[in-house]
């Protein structure tokens, strides 16, 4: 009575087998059972089964290396396919396009970005502030509008991220239109294949260049969302 079921085990083993000199069987089954506790969180030791296996909050990971544990490299691959299932599944009824929603500007959500002189680009715009929720941008809308020189028009948009005069560009788009007619307004969808996911709290800007010198477009985002 009052013997632990491990103290029994260690008994009875040393009762059939004996016990060599100066060796602490219980010891050594206390040694192995700690081989099977839970490690530390994205510890990098490669020791014993536990430090391979993980623990359940080990940060995902998708680069394959020589210090992350099974479950980093599971949660890695279930972000992964997610994504490429949210871009697969586009349009098929789990997901949805939401245009301008985590945006604050004019009546349509767009904002006005003026490119820099004859294929120059411009300052940065701000279109978020901070987005909203993790969400992959799948579409920029375009609209120039009151073109009054005739002829061909070359334009680029630049999206970025980042904090103001740091922002990194993430997307360039190039567009091409010839008009014979004075004064008018074009308007373009691009998508953007795969969509690319952007975090929450991210800010988000635009520029943009002219090649026969500034001009204003209208930008707006075209957001994938899950349903």
């Amino acid at each position: 009575m009052g013997r632990t079921f491990s103290r029994v085990i260690v008994q009875d083993i040393e009762d059939v087998l004996g016990t060599p000199a100066g060796a602490d069987v219980s010891t050594d089954i206390a040694t192995i059972d700690s081989y099977h506790d839970v490690p530390t969180k994205d510890a990098t030791t490669d020791t014993v089964m536990r430090d391979v296996l993980g623990k359940k909050d080990d940060t995902a990971v998708t680069t394959v290396g020589t210090t992350k544990t099974v479950i980093a490299y599971a949660k890695g691959i279930l972000n992964t396919t997610k994504a490429l299932a949210n871009w697969l599944g586009y349009g098929s009824g789990n997901t949805q396009l939401e245009i301008g929603a985590f945006a604050a500007a004019a009546a349509d959500n767009s904002v006005a970005v003026v490119s820099g002189g004859a294929n120059t680009l411009g300052s940065w715009t701000q279109l978020v502030a901070s987005l909203g929720a993790d969400s992959y941008l799948a579409n920029i809308y375009l609209c120039v509008a009151d073109i009054r020189v005739n002829g061909a028009k070359i334009f680029a948009v630049e999206i970025g991220t980042g904090a103001g005069m740091s922002e990194v560009t993430k997307v360039r788009i190039p567009f091409h239109m010839y008009h014979d007619v004075d004064g008018f307004a074009y308007s373009e969808s691009i998508g953007i294949s795969p969509p690319i996911k952007i975090a929450s709290g991210t800010r988000i800007a635009a520029r943009t260049t002219h090649n026969t010198g500034v001009a204003a477009i209208q930008v707006n985002l075209g957001w994938q969302i899950d349903l």
